[in-house]
């Protein structure tokens, strides 16, 4: 689909909702590249650049480049390394080597937004990577980052770091009080990932097939996301996915699971996603669920709304 045979995005209202605290942004891994040029170093891949990076570094792939990394990752976990060399490998693409990058404009544009007084600004992201935080950092924004532990070796299902702490502790998902973070912006690490204070031996990636299956088994479960970021998502709450790939299985569970505990199913707000290369057959798929695609360049977009949110604000 072009461009050029959708409307435009409604940047005004898009950005009001943000500002206002309505607006619920899910990143995706295209959010941490988008706007960053291609010959940047350190530049971040999308999820088959870091299979066919993994492919290079450690060889001895039977397959292909084009397989999914869920596949690759899953190989190399179970016939060649293990999911500690895989978490160590990615520590070092998604956090040793972005420390000195300069965050991405998706990550600089939400850092940008002023969390509402009453409660925090929910940012969820399945990125992992701490860019987000870097630009909040750079901001001179409070933050606090929750990740999910879907690690089935561990006590909690949840890794908290409190807005001046300077490292992580377990915390069950019932425990989680969003009401504690109002005037912060909270940042919610869906598949995991790394962060300033988290433990190097400390695996909470969801990337291998295995884990993908865990990981759907818990959403089934209503143990994921936590409770209290379900009911900020219900209460009045629109969502905006940039980067997000619309195929990913997590996010039909969730979305499902959120349409069925709506009070009145009947009052669904509109939801919004950005991406390049939306088919026909995807646009239609989400707008039965009430997100609408624009199919344009991230960047674009980003450079777009960031002009409607300082009107807005």
């Amino acid at each position: 689909m072009n461009s050029s045979d959708i409307e435009p995005p409604p940047y005004g209202f898009i950005a009001k909702e943000l500002v206002d605290g309505r607006a619920v942004p899910f990143l995706g891994a295209a959010a941490s590249y988008a706007g960053v040029p291609d010959d940047a170093p350190r530049r971040l891949p999308g999820g088959q650049g870091l299979a066919e990076r993994l492919i290079d570094l450690w060889k001895g792939y039977p397959g292909t480049a084009s397989d999914p990394l869920t596949q690759v990752t899953q190989y190399y976990e179970e016939c060649v390394a293990s999911h500690t060399d895989l978490c160590r490998c990615f520590r070092q693409v998604f956090y040793e080597e972005q420390l000195e990058q300069t965050p991405p404009p998706t990550a600089r544009l939400l850092a940008a937004i002023e969390p509402p007084a009453a409660r925090p600004f929910v940012i969820i992201t399945t990125n992992y990577d701490c860019l987000v935080e870097k630009a909040l950092d750079e901001a001179g924004r409070p933050y606090a980052v929750v990740i999910q532990d879907s690690n089935p070796g561990s006590p909690h299902n949840l890794r908290v770091r409190e807005r001046e702490s300077q490292g992580f502790k377990g915390v069950q998902s019932q425990d989680l009080v969003l009401d504690d973070y109002a005037g912060a912006t909270l940042i919610y690490k869906l598949h995991g990932g790394f962060a300033d204070g988290l433990d190097e031996d400390v695996d909470t990636l969801v990337v291998t097939e295995g884990d993908y299956i865990r990981f759907v088994a818990s959403l089934a479960s209503n143990t994921v996301p936590p409770s209290a970021i379900a009911t900020h998502l219900l209460n009045d709450r629109r969502m905006l996915f940039l980067g997000y790939s619309m195929a990913d299985w997590n996010m039909r569970v969730i979305l499902y699971q959120l349409a069925q505990r709506r009070p009145n199913p009947k009052d669904v707000l509109r939801s919004w996603g950005v991406r390049r290369n939306v088919s026909v057959v995807e646009k239609r798929f989400w707008d039965k669920r009430d997100v609408e695609l624009f199919d344009m360049d991230l960047a674009e977009f980003v450079a777009q709304l960031d002009e409607a949110i300082g009107a807005a604000a």
